[in-house]
């Protein structure tokens, strides 16, 4: 009650003194506009349809810069420059009102990050990747070479005012909870925002103009009938310190994704029953049709100039299978193109301390050829499973999740088996007894050591709720949550193998537990000796995309994960991972791999590479200096 009655006295004060400075202009100049002390403010909406600026006036491509408002102070920041294009049209859609399309030349080098307010058709979402392409820029923030970098906006239609009636305070269209402008040097009481119409869009604060001027304007009264237009000038009808940009109509709903990842996450989990048995094609659903239509397409082409299998400087896809996949996916294919024409073999990956575990990590490589099979949607290798999981632990390091990722290149098959041929240098002059038993010494090392790895992580993570252990044997990968608390590791298995195929792994992961615990590591029930296995809760079979489903998974339990306690009882089902969800992917782990591992920059660049350290691949590793204006 309090309240209420200390705003209408805050309102009737405020009528009162506006009325006042009405009828004594010349004591308060800045407050009464020149030539009218009394004049209706149009709809805000057709305010910013009739704003006009210099690049309205184009008719053909032209110079220009592009900027950006820094603060409250009318001030800009030039980005970029490139030409201004004239027309209204954009990929065969009407541009926003607010926006002019742009062709961009070159970007300064400090503003390559800087996000676009509407991402392209292409999937373009940084400045830094739009040169040589069309993007939309606020009109405001097209300066065109050798002009005036502000514009007054154009005289509008004036609307007669209403009858004789005290003049109130002027009103600007804000958004609720920021600031009103400074109306003029005088110090009185802020007059109340006005409501905006459910129906009018979004408004969000420009840059103001070097000296905003307010206007007076009735007060609203009921009794007042609405204005007429006519043809004589009037002010303009918002203050000039707030622009409106409309809101940005996008595809993507932030809500419905995630409630997607979420309803993906709890169908990750079957708690009672038997193994789901395989289904055939004919039994997939349409989301798996999608996936495996999408991979055969990218495997199955025809073409005289590119090669069907890897050829080393070769392009992986025919140009327009090429040009149907995301933007990042594209920046990748090129950047394979100009490495390999000047002799790059690989991309050598720096794991830093505290990714995997406690003190040095061992990097990791990749070859053109796991990305040429990476872009065919084909098997993924597990050094790329490995980069994967160093993007999730950068999301998990901003977002505080409490989750730890194992590097599966250290403890895939590979590393805890021995395969000698018996040719093998090694073996020669050994008796068959001799052979067997250093065979079983070699493996029994090996074990060891990867024993060794998981509970060194285990301990590096012991304030984690719960490891993710991707783990990679034969053709095959499987998803592994360990929480070492619960004691308790739960397998996501695409195929529905039996436990004794990975039960070697599963021994390991036990070896591990009891010198978690043997070094302190915490538990809630000392007394069990073993970790508790939860498996048969697989996945439908899916060719041979289990690689591109453990990462979905690491990502959406990374986002979304819940305690052991929780953990649901609903079976999976991979109608939700389908096409869209499989392009995303690739497109992240692309993004990722080019600005996080090949830009010398990125956190995961490796300083002694081949990458690194000849000179000759220089623009290469610094790819951004390429359009970038020092």
């Amino acid at each position: 009650m309090r309240q209420e009655i200390t705003d209408q006295v805050t309102q009737q004060v405020t009528q009162q003194f506006y009325s006042l400075a009405a009828q004594h202009p010349q004591a308060f100049p800045d407050l009464v506009p020149h030539g009218s002390q009394s004049t209706q403010i149009p709809s805000s909406v057709e305010s910013v349809e009739n704003t006009t600026y210099p690049v309205d006036s184009i008719t053909g491509p032209t110079p220009c810069n592009l900027v950006v408002p820094i603060g409250r102070a009318g001030k800009t920041k030039e980005v970029a420059s490139g030409l201004a294009i004239s027309g209204r049209q954009f990929h065969n859609s009407s541009i926003l009102v607010d926006y002019a399309r742009v062709q961009v030349a070159r970007v300064h080098g400090d503003q390559m990050s800087l996000e676009l307010d509407i991402p392209t058709p292409e999937g373009i979402e940084l400045l830094g990747d739009a040169v040589n392409q069309f993007i939309l820029w606020h009109r405001r923030d097209i300066i065109l070479t050798g002009q005036f970098t502000l514009m007054t906006p154009a005289p509008l239609v004036p609307i007669t005012a209403a009858p004789p009636a005290p003049p109130s305070p002027p009103i600007c269209t804000t958004p609720p909870g920021s600031p009103l402008p400074q109306i003029s040097p005088v110090r009185g009481p802020s007059p109340p925002p006005q409501q905006v119409a459910p129906n009018s869009p979004t408004t969000l604060p420009r840059q103001p103009s070097p000296a905003p001027q307010s206007y007076l304007v009735p007060p609203l009264d009921e009794h007042v009938p609405p204005p007429q237009p006519d043809t004589s000038k009037e002010q303009p009808k918002t203050c000039e310190a707030r622009k409106l940009i409309p809101v940005i109509v996008s595809t993507y709903t932030k809500e419905k994704m995630a409630e997607y990842e979420t309803r993906m996450v709890l169908q990750s989990f079957k708690g009672r029953g038997g193994p789901l048995k395989p289904v055939g094609p004919d039994q997939y659903s349409d989301a798996q049709k999608s996936v495996v239509g999408l991979a055969d397409k990218m495997q199955s082409w025809t073409s005289d100039e590119v090669p069907k299998e890897y050829e080393y400087g070769k392009p992986f896809l025919p140009f327009n299978l090429m040009c149907e996949l995301p933007w990042p996916m594209r920046l990748m294919h090129e950047w394979y193109l100009r490495a390999s024409e000047l002799g790059l073999g690989m991309i050598t990956v720096h794991v830093p301390g505290g990714a995997f575990k406690d003190g040095p990590n061992a990097n990791f490589a990749f070859s053109f050829k796991d990305l040429h099979a990476f872009l065919k949607m084909d098997k993924m290798d597990i050094n790329l499973v490995g980069a994967w999981c160093l993007s999730q632990w950068v999301d998990a390091q901003k977002t505080g999740a409490s989750i730890g990722y194992v590097n599966p290149t250290m403890v895939c098959e590979t590393a805890h088996t021995v395969r000698i041929s018996e040719d093998s240098a090694v073996l020669k002059n050994k008796t068959p007894q001799e052979e067997k038993d250093y065979i079983e010494r070699l493996h029994k090392r090996k074990m060891a050591e990867v024993g060794n790895y998981l509970a060194t992580s285990s301990l590096a993570h012991s304030d984690k709720q719960v490891i993710m252990v991707p783990y990679h044997f034969g053709e095959h990968y499987i998803l592994f949550f360990v929480y070492p608390t619960d004691q308790t590791v739960v397998v996501l298995d695409p195929a529905d193998h039996d436990k004794d195929a990975y039960m070697e792994f599963l021994c390991l992961l036990n070896l591990a537990h009891g010198r978690y615990k043997k070094h302190g590591g915490y538990v809630k029930n000392p007394s069990r000796e073993k970790l508790y296995i939860r498996g048969h809760w697989p996945q439908p079979s899916l060719t041979n995309l289990c690689g591109y489903y453990v990462c979905e998974m690491l990502r959406v339990n990374g986002r979304y994960r819940t305690e052991f306690t929780y953990l649901p009882s609903i079976p999976y089902s991979a109608s939700w991972f389908d096409q869209r969800t499989l392009i995303n992917l690739c497109a992240d782990l692309c993004r990722f791999i080019r600005r996080n591992i090949c830009n010398h920059l990125g956190e995961f660049h490796d300083p002694h590479s081949v990458l690194a350290t000849d000179p000759k691949f220089k623009n290469l590793r610094e790819w951004e200096r390429q359009h970038a204006v020092d």
